[in-house]
């Protein structure tokens, strides 16, 4: 009998060309546990769910990105591919985004396979959850018909056999990061597989470049917000659309010029802030988007050299001589 390997999948967040969504939380939680049996429960959503609008700058290579840091979301390119997979063991939810088409995976299967006798963890209750699993061991004869499953003691996590890894790797499914975790010996450094984006190189480069395309910032103030509602011309929603795509590379696997982080509305405007690694750089994409694009509402940009939450960073406003705007 073949002996199933077992993978912890999780996405690539430490590449800074694999972004996360955010959605509101209890929209996308599930998993419970009976305070008086220790059981989980996993809520089915299918029957009653309606498409939620998630935020997040997510790029076509991407996968995998996932939703509040941790809750399953797969492009529709990488659901159709791995569905035979997926479908029996979960719901595939759509999603509405900006980005494309992806789904919120509601994963339904939790398999009780961990032998928590062999396995050493640290525990928060034992024996229902752990805190830390430093070494897996798992009860081969219940493996035999697992592809994606949680497992009870660590439910959060999401874990797959190397058929499922051997299928998202011959689609060349970027954004999945598959950590080895069993079979190995104690103390053995788990194998750690990722789908190929572009040379180590280019890689590296991404990485080492992650910290410095947080560094600055750029917002835009757009004249409306809440206290004009009935006269404003712009639809934010279309905006944040079109805003996206004007900073998009045209190479997917190139470092953007900036993301867009999330927006609010205020009394008179509404704003929207992005990140970025030159704010100059930045300010002068979306004033030469801004001149193509003649909106008819007032918008004023401001790059800042600083994260946008640093209200003491030095900060300069873009004069709006030479935008013209549509006619009313």
């Amino acid at each position: 009998m073949k002996l199933n390997r077992i993978y912890k999948l999780t996405s690539c967040l430490d590449d800074p060309r694999f972004t996360e969504f955010e959605g509101e939380v209890e929209t996308f939680r599930t998993v419970f546990r009976d305070k008086d049996t220790g059981q989980l429960h996993v809520k089915r959503l299918a029957s009653s769910w309606k498409p939620p609008r998630v935020n997040g700058n997510v790029r076509q290579i991407n996968h995998y990105p996932c939703i509040n840091l941790g809750e399953p979301a797969f492009s529709e390119y990488a659901a159709q591919r791995l569905r035979e997979m997926l479908e029996p063991n979960g719901e595939l939810l759509p999603i509405i985004s900006p980005k494309g088409s992806y789904c919120f995976y509601n994963l339904t299967t939790i398999a009780d396979v961990l032998d928590t006798e062999r396995s050493k963890i640290k525990w928060l209750r034992q024996p229902t959850t752990a805190g830390i699993i430093e070494h897996y061991e798992f009860l081969s004869g219940k493996m035999n018909d697992l592809t994606i499953f949680r497992i009870p003691q660590n439910w959060p996590h999401v874990y797959v056999t190397d058929q499922f890894v051997e299928k998202a790797l011959s689609h060349k499914l970027t954004g999945m990061r598959f950590t080895k975790v069993w079979p190995l010996a104690l103390g053995e450094k788990p194998e750690v597989i990722e789908a190929p984006v572009d040379s180590a190189k280019a890689r590296g480069t991404a990485a080492a470049t992650e910290q410095q395309a947080m560094a600055q910032s750029v917002y835009l103030d757009v004249a409306g917000g809440a206290k004009r509602q009935r006269t404003r011309a712009l639809d934010y929603n279309e905006f944040e659309v079109a805003l996206n795509a004007a900073i998009e590379p045209e190479d997917p696997h190139a470092f953007a010029i900036g993301h867009l982080e999330y927006s609010t509305d205020e009394d008179r405007f509404h704003r929207f802030f992005l990140s970025c690694p030159d704010a100059d750089a930045l300010a002068a994409k979306l004033d030469q988007f801004l001149r193509a694009k003649k909106i008819r509402d007032r918008v004023d940009i401001f790059a800042r050299y600083g994260p946008f939450d640093d209200v003491e960073a030095r900060t300069r406003k873009l004069p709006a001589k030479g935008r013209k705007r549509s006619k009313r």
